[in-house]
């Protein structure tokens, strides 16, 4: 079998138990990923009814966030009517960059490796089996995203030395103006590779180098998807910069960014992330596993090899290992310089944690040793996959992302019943409240269950929270008022969670309550909901 082949079939079958978990979970999907989500509906919706306001709606997406996640969900959306839930269709975008992760690590192996196959396959596998990684693949998310835009730069690094520079060029742009699509933290990723790129790049440059030959049109096609995605890329930071960056400083490095971490000394970060960061790609007992391994056989490694042969490497090979150590170090830096501890932050940083493995290992040149680690994360795969589908109980000393399949489905049913009630025909174009902030019931989430809703109907109202974390009550109730809501949600002031994301939502909830403007309406359920009503209908106001 052809090994490009056997390498697709490979990365199939590795994320096969994560298409499974997409098709079985039934949680409702919370704040970012919900959000994405809808912006992702409302794109496929402009395509299909208005396409000729789909550009300018390409441009104007998330605002506060590169939308390469909903540019490329959109196309996804189709799939939900053959799967019954637009969620696993949403999914599916997120595993087909994780399965292009894998099998760009399986290109970078047999760069580094062309006379192996089990050292390239291993190296996939090791991905494979991360929790993280797993993790990730249940998240609507930009980090898988991310992480293969880091894998494809390596991968361009490797290459970059002998293809023509037309088609590294073409490579070049199509990475960069991906990678600032997907999260505008992404270059810091990629320094390494990038500098690599750049040099090869550079070595005996001139316009004659650029020069297409006879047979270059797959060059050309390249370098024309390059300047077609800067072109987007750059009508969208144009528009949305200002907007992105602002959101950008707030989220890390603002008062605001202190409801996601804490600040500290630079020491006692790096001390928290460095743990956080092996915990979050491997379990406990396999890096113990790994270490005595690899201690092992460089024991034997000096043991077999006289003083005089070992002298410092200096093979591209070599020289890439130490940009990835350089680029793992750099990033966990930059983390503990900032505010948030957010553990899917480090996921992009995998392609250089594989590269480091894999020249480990083939510097031990011992098959035996190559064919234990290859067992040892199939071990891992297996136990990170079985805790994933809730075959085994969950172990808090890995990944916190990793959580368990979740086929309840009430919390479902409650957001969908409320959105019937709040978002119809009658109530179209209109704005609501969501008093709360829970994982499973937020303006988020409301948003997400109405466009899927507006799939059938063609009708949807929209959901607006109290603030951003909002603190202060009477700019709350001020927002409130500025909205007009026509319906607005919250639940039984026993169960508001005493947290800073619902700090206002119980002084709200009495004022709402009190409020002559403000009748209950019934709404059946165990879980505490209240639904409220504005008497003021003529007055409530159109979303813009």
């Amino acid at each position: 079998m052809n090994r490009k082949v056997l390498s697709f079939l490979v990365s199939f079958l590795l994320l096969l138990p994560s298409f499974v978990w997409t098709l079985r979970d039934r949680h409702v999907w919370p704040w970012d990923q919900a959000w994405y989500a809808e912006v992702s509906l409302s794109l496929w919706m402009v395509l299909q009814r208005h396409p000729t306001q789909w550009i300018s709606s390409l441009i104007s997406a998330l605002q506060t966030k590169p939308p390469a996640i909903a540019w490329l969900g959109e196309f996804f959306v189709p799939l939900g009517a053959l799967l019954h839930h637009v969620e696993p269709a949403l999914l599916i975008s997120v595993l087909l960059p994780q399965w292009g992760t894998l099998f760009l690590l399986y290109l970078i192996g047999k760069e580094l490796f062309p006379k192996s196959n089990i050292l390239p396959l291993t190296g996939s596998l090791f991905a494979a089996s991360m929790p993280l990684f797993v993790a990730m693949s249940h998240q609507y998310l930009v980090e898988p995203l991310q992480t293969f835009v880091v894998a494809y730069f390596y991968w361009i690094a490797l290459v970059s030395f002998r293809q023509p520079r037309l088609c590294i060029l073409g490579h070049l742009l199509i990475a960069s103006f991906l990678g600032l699509l997907t999260k505008f933290s992404t270059p810091l990723y990629c320094l390494a590779p990038a500098a690599i790129v750049l040099w090869n790049l550079s070595k005996g440059f001139s316009l004659e180098s650029l020069h297409p030959h006879k047979n270059d049109k797959k060059d050309l096609f390249l370098l024309a998807s390059g300047l077609l995605l800067g072109i987007l890329t750059i009508a969208w930071y144009q528009v949305n910069f200002f907007t992105m960056w602002m959101q950008s400083k707030r989220a890390t490095v603002a008062v605001e960014a202190l409801k996601y971490g804490h600040k500290d000394t630079f020491i006692h970060k790096f001390a928290w992330w460095l743990p956080t960061f092996f915990s979050n790609f491997s379990l406990p007992e396999v890096w113990w596993c790994l270490t005595i391994l690899a201690a092992g056989g460089f024991v034997f490694f000096i043991w077999q090899t006289p003083t005089w042969k070992i002298h410092l490497p200096r093979s591209r090979e070599s020289v890439l290992g130490v940009y990835a150590f350089g680029q793992i170090f750099l990033v966990l830096a930059v983390f503990s310089m900032i505010i948030p501890d957010e553990s899917r932050y480090l996921m992009p940083l995998l392609p250089s944690i594989v590269i480091i493995f894999f020249l480990l290992i083939a510097k031990l040149k011992n098959v035996l040793i190559n064919r234990l680690m290859a067992i040892i994360f199939i071990c891992q795969f297996c136990l990170v996959h079985a805790q994933a589908q809730a075959l085994i109980p969950a172990n808090p000393r890995i990944c916190s992302w990793l959580t368990p399949v979740h086929q309840d489905m009430k919390e479902s049913k409650l957001v969908v019943q409320l959105v019937e009630l709040t978002s119809n025909d009658e109530t179209a174009n209109r704005c609501n409240v969501c008093g709360v902030d829970l994982p499973w019931l937020n303006a988020n989430s409301l948003s997400f269950y109405a466009a899927k809703q507006q799939l059938k109907t063609h009708v949807r109202a929209y959901y607006n929270p109290l603030g951003y974390g909002e603190t202060d009550s009477e700019k709350a109730w001020q927002r409130l008022n500025e909205n007009r809501p026509l319906y607005f949600i919250s639940l039984d002031e026993k169960l508001i969670p005493k947290d800073v994301f619902n700090y206002v939502a119980a002084p709200i909830l009495e004022r709402v309550s009190s409020s002559k403007s403000w009748v209950r309406i019934p709404f059946q359920s165990n879980s505490g909901i209240l639904l409220f009503r504005n008497t003021s209908t003529p007055g409530c106001a159109f979303y813009k």
